[in-house]
């Protein structure tokens, strides 16, 4: 199973002001979108049976989903993790 990890990026504007943006981080794939990150991730050789779960810190953002349920778009079957549920 594979962990992509939701890393905040600083991008500086000017010498003063900068901005974040999250990029998507995974077995040395980098990507700026979830689609970059899931692309690289096959083309660097992982098979599309491969699991996959998505991370910020220590919070859970997506349960375990294979490669091939992202390539088809956002795997949204499934309950939202506790965490992430508003009330």
């Amino acid at each position: 199973m594979l962990k992509i990890e939701l890393v905040p990026t600083k991008r500086w504007r000017n010498s003063k002001e900068y901005y974040t943006y999250t990029t998507y981080v995974c077995e040395g794939v980098e990507g700026v979108t979830m689609q970059g990150c899931i692309d690289g991730l096959l083309e660097s050789g992982h098979k599309e049976d491969t699991f996959v779960e998505v991370w910020r810190g220590d919070t859970l953002v997506f349960h375990a989903a294979p490669l091939k349920s992202w390539v088809k778009g956002l795997p949204t079957k499934g309950e939202q993790p506790e965490q992430l549920r508003r009330e």
